[in-house]
Formats: C-alpha cells, sequence, structure tokens
C-alpha cells in the first residue's frame, strides 16, 4: 500500500525549494565547499622605520587578497594570519626560524588536508654580502639585513616542512635593493645570485618580478601592479580563451601567461620598466574555481576611513548664526600640506599631496608633474604644530 501523493501547491513549493538550493550551491565557489581546513598568512608592510621609503599600497594589497581567501575560496577568517607593518619576531613567531620550523603557522595547519595560502606585500632585498634575499621586516636596518632580515630561503625550507596539502606564496616584492619610493641598499648594483625561491616540496611560489627588475605601483588602481593583476587574473580573467580554456578553474599556469601579457605590458608602458612575474613550483595547480562558468565578482575597494586630527575644544560654542558660518569657513581652510612622491615615470613623477584643515580631517589627491633632467620637482612641507599637540615634521 503505498503512501499519500504530494500534489499541488506542496509539490510546487518543493521545486522551488529544490531550484533554490541548486543556485545557493552553484554561487558557492567550487574551494569554499571543502575549504574548511584551509589556512592564510596575508602580510601587508607598508611603513618602515630607519629611513626606509613606504610601500604605499602594501595594505590594500593586503586587504584585498584577505577578502578573496575568505570570500572566494571560502577560508574562516580566524584561520587567516593577519599582519600589518610586520617585524622580524612577528615573521619568526609564524614562520619559525632557521633552527625551529614549527611556528604559529605550523601548528595551525591540519597535516595532510590544509591548503595554505601565503601572500606578502612589502620590500624585499638582497643581503649586500651574502647575495640571499630577504622580506624586509618593518624594523629591520636594510643595511645590516643579514642580521635583521628575515631570510627568503629559511621561509622556503620551514614552508616545504609543513604537513600541509598545497602551500601557495604570492609575492608582490623585488629582490633588486631597488623600489618606486627610492633605493633600499647603498650599493645599488648589488644583485642575487639566483632566483630567491626554487619551489617545489610542495610549495609553489609566484613573484611579482625577476630578481634584478623592481616590482611597480599602480597609482590608479592604488595596488602594487602585481597585485592589481594577480586579483584580475584570481577572479576569472586568466581563464577565458587568451590565456586559459574557460574550465571555470585558474590554474598558476593561467596566471602567469596573463601576467606575462597584461601586467608585463602596463609596466612597460607606464613606467618604462621591465617587471616579468617568476613562477616556481607546480604550473597546473588550481588556484581558484567556481561552478557554472560563473567567475566571482571582485568587489570594489572600501578606502580606509580618513586620519584625523585632534583639535582643542572650543571656547565659546554660543555665537550667533553669523559666527558660525565664520567658524564653518575657518574649519576647512587648510593648515598643513604634505607631498611624496609615490611613482617616477620616464618623463613624469606622479606626487601625492595631502591636505590636513583645521577640522581635522584630511584629503588626499595624485598629481602628475613633469620630470626634468634633475629627476621630479621639488615637494614643499610646511610644518608647525595644528591644534591638540600633533606637531608635523619633515621626513
Amino acid at each position: 500500500m503505498s503512501g499519500p501523493r504530494t500534489t499541488g501547491p506542496a509539490l510546487e513549493l518543493m521545486y522551488r525549494f529544490v531550484l533554490l538550493l541548486a543556485a545557493l550551491l552553484s554561487a558557492i565557489p567550487a574551494h569554499a565547499r571543502d575549504a574548511g581546513d584551509g589556512i592564510a598568512v596575508i602580510i601587508g608592510n607598508k611603513t618602515y622605520r630607519n629611513g626606509v621609503a613606504a610601500v604605499e599600497y602594501a595594505h590594500n594589497d593586503a586587504d584585498a587578497m584577505k577578502k578573496w581567501v575568505v570570500e572566494v575560496l571560502g577560508y574562516r577568517p580566524e584561520d587567516v594570519i593577519d599582519l600589518r607593518d610586520a617585524g622580524k619576531a612577528d615573521l619568526e613567531t609564524t614562520f619559525g626560524n632557521q633552527t625551529n620550523p614549527q611556528g604559529k603557522l605550523y601548528r595551525w595547519v591540519r597535516p595532510g588536508r590544509s591548503e595554505v595560502v601565503v601572500f606578502y606585500s612589502g620590500h624585499g632585498i638582497p643581503g649586500p654580502r651574502d647575495g640571499r634575499g630577504y622580506l624586509l621586516p618593518a624594523d629591520a636596518d636594510p643595511n645590516a639585513v643579514e642580521l635583521s632580515g628575515y631570510p627568503l630561503d629559511v621561509l622556503e625550507a620551514n614552508l616545504q616542512k609543513l604537513p600541509a596539502k598545497s602551500v601557495t606564496v604570492f609575492l608582490d616584492a623585488c629582490f633588486s635593493g631597488r623600489s618606486p619610493g627610492g633605493d633600499l641598499v647603498k650599493a645599488s648594483s648589488i644583485g642575487l645570485r639566483a632566483n630567491p625561491m626554487k619551489g617545489g616540496g610542495g610549495v609553489a611560489v609566484l613573484s611579482a618580478a625577476k630578481s634584478s627588475q623592481m616590482a611597480n605601483w599602480d597609482v590608479e588602481a592604488r595596488h602594487g601592479l602585481f597585485t592589481e593583476y594577480l586579483l584580475r587574473a584570481l577572479y576569472g580573467e586568466a581563464d577565458k580563451p587568451r590565456w586559459g580554456n574557460s574550465d571555470g578553474k585558474v590554474t598558476l599556469a593561467e596566471v602567469k601567461k596573463f601576467l606575462d601579457d597584461e601586467m608585463t605590458y602596463r609596466a612597460s608602458r607606464t613606467s618604462s620598466r621591465d617587471q616579468t612575474p617568476d613562477l616556481s613550483g607546480d604550473p597546473g595547480r588550481v588556484v581558484a574555481a567556481w561552478t557554472q562558468g560563473r567567475p566571482p565578482t571582485r568587489p570594489a575597494m572600501v578606502p580606509r576611513p580618513e586620519k584625523t586630527i585632534a583639535l582643542p575644544p572650543s571656547s565659546d560654542r554660543k555665537g550667533d548664526s553669523e559666527k558660525k558660518h565664520q567658524d564653518d569657513r575657518r574649519a576647512k581652510e587648510v593648515v598643513d600640506r604634505k607631498e611624496e612622491v609615490v611613482s617616477v615615470l620616464s618623463t613624469t613623477c606622479m606626487i601625492k599631496i595631502t591636505d590636513y584643515y583645521r577640522d581635522g580631517t584630511t584629503s588626499d589627491q595624485v598629481k602628475e608633474y613633469g620630470r626634468g633632467m634633475h629627476g621630479c620637482p621639488p615637494l614643499t612641507f610646511r610644518g608647525g604644530t595644528v591644534g591638540g599637540g600633533v606637531t608635523f615634521q619633515s621626513r
């Protein structure tokens, strides 16, 4: 004897539910369904001590890559080791050191199950004496990098010792001793003896540039040039027929081909410099995937909150409407201005101008100036004390 049959409205409701469930499942990136064991390390080193030029967009790079790891790969936010302006102790705590490889990352990995993603945006530097490649911690002395830097060969050796399913490394750094903000070491002719990371042992490494090249910035996108085009590739551009096979998966080989074509052209066109990405390790590794041919949509970058300057409390807040109008106008007066070079092109200089207003807010704009025989035009910097005891000083 058969049970009651489902008919009419109940059947239609069940059918709609099945369609909705299928749509939801298809919208989830393929990696997100089994990414519960994934671990990521995201590092953005922007602000350096010891007179080292800032990496202007490193925090933007790290923010965007963290969003990709969480929203596209499906990694849990609590499984992301998120570092900003990391010092040497931070890097050793995370990755271990030459004598002990078991740092925080090692302890977080689930043996044989975790797919590890490591992203770094910041300065890289060659050792003046040993020619090795180093990540430059935010507290390092670039002229004593053999003592204060974090060696790339130690990083690679420790990553190879992780009991992970796979390790994929993205480095938006160069190891030429130069940067868009200026030379990092006094002897600018210093170079590496070999490519800084070789890959292998389950580790794949995609770097922004060859060892003798400079990693450029994309001022318009407010990212490192490598990171900007890496994000375009990972969000589906690299799977298009020109660079991939439109199978809903992005491999490292497809990313490399996209960067070779698009990023390298952009570097040549905007800065008159060569920048060619370097790939070591398994080129067939899938680094992004989705279903039904629908790549994820890249979110717009949300600017960080503007910095504010503390102002002393007003001694008289009563006044009439005329006084209020005068106060409002006075609040928007520029009380200080800072200019800094963010990119030097073949014939022009891109200069960021920051205005500090009396009401405590700031505004930024990037302007293009002609480059003369002796380089960029001289910068202006008006110092002084603005309310609340905040003093602006030139670097």
